[in-house]
């Protein structure tokens, strides 16, 4: 194919295939992939739940979701592993049977302890 013939594809298959590709990069991207746990007092009763996520700047975030979340007595790290976009798709689904909302899930400690402990043995062996 020369540089002539990309001339007579349209745009909108140009912009598709632009974007599929940028869908993938970012899918393959290695950043920091997160387990958070919210405690949150509301009226005398207090409840527990996690977020798992994807980001770049893992301060940033804590920050942001400090600001967010202004009823959260405590907000704490879980677990943290390099991984991809992919990778938090990947425990979403895993996890899928305890999502209250979005990427909040139930706070399920025994389940994701073991889980955790998985985690590191594989991160381990690498």
């Amino acid at each position: 194919m020369s540089w002539s013939d990309y001339d007579k594809i349209p745009n909108e298959v140009l912009l598709q295939i632009i974007e599929r590709c940028s869908k993938q990069n970012l899918l393959k991207r290695i950043a920091t992939v997160y387990f958070i746990k919210f405690i949150i007092k509301e009226n005398e009763q207090v409840q527990a739940f996690f977020k798992i996520g994807y980001t770049n700047d893992l301060d940033q975030r804590m920050k942001e979701l400090r600001t967010k979340h202004r009823n959260v007595k405590d907000l704490k790290i879980l677990y943290t592993f390099n991984g991809t976009l992919q990778d938090e798709q990947d425990l979403h689904k895993k996890f899928m049977k305890y999502r209250i909302s979005g990427d909040y899930y139930l706070d399920v400690d025994q389940e994701m302890q073991i889980y955790f402990l998985l985690l590191k043995e594989n991160s381990a062996k690498r």
